[in-house]
């Protein structure tokens, strides 16, 4: 749950990688990779990827609440 508006867990060690613009471009915890590929208006992500040993995750949000 932590992953999503995208911060780390705040349970184990996490590897942060941020872009130019300062917005969270990767994040390693745990053995997942998630990237944040895209955020909407608000800051907020909107597409992400998360990979954890062959598995591959996409997950796009169209909606905050």
């Amino acid at each position: 749950a932590d992953w999503v508006p995208g911060r780390p867990s705040g349970d184990s060690q996490a590897r942060v990688e941020k872009g130019p613009d300062g917005r969270l471009r990767s994040l390693e915890q745990r053995g997942w990779k998630v990237e944040y590929q895209e955020y909407d208006d608000a800051g907020r992500p909107a597409l992400m990827r998360l990979t954890y040993q062959g598995i591959e995750l996409r997950v796009a949000i169209s909606q905050w609440r």
